[in-house]
């Protein structure tokens, strides 16, 4: 595992989300990544491009304290997202929550 990997699971951990889309059927998952500074974000976007994950559009969006930044990835991208930030990687250093929705939604996609 390499060290952009190591780091992007612990920015993925603390500012980073997956979750269930309510409206699509097979327990469809998304992944998103948000933060409040558009050159950190920028960052991880190219990144995860290096690693093998395309290209995401960033939208900002206002809050009542400022803006946030945020690229968002569907089931496909998903699921290959996880296998970037879990593959080979130390079994003890991520947020199990978040790794126990990926492992249901590779369950509900019928693959594994």
């Amino acid at each position: 595992m390499s060290i952009y990997q190591i780091f992007l699971r612990g920015v993925f951990d603390g500012d980073g989300s997956v979750f269930y889309e309510k409206n699509a059927p097979h327990s469809s998952i998304r992944s998103k990544f948000v933060s409040s500074s558009e050159g950190f974000i920028k960052g991880i976007n190219d990144n995860l491009m290096r690693l093998g994950m395309p290209g995401r559009t960033i939208y900002r969006q206002k809050t009542k304290n400022g803006w946030y930044y945020m690229f968002a990835y569907a089931h496909k991208n998903s699921l290959k997202l996880r296998d970037i930030l879990y593959k080979n990687g130390s079994a003890s250093l991520f947020l199990k929550r978040k790794f126990d929705v990926f492992e249901k939604g590779i369950k509900g996609a019928g693959n594994g």
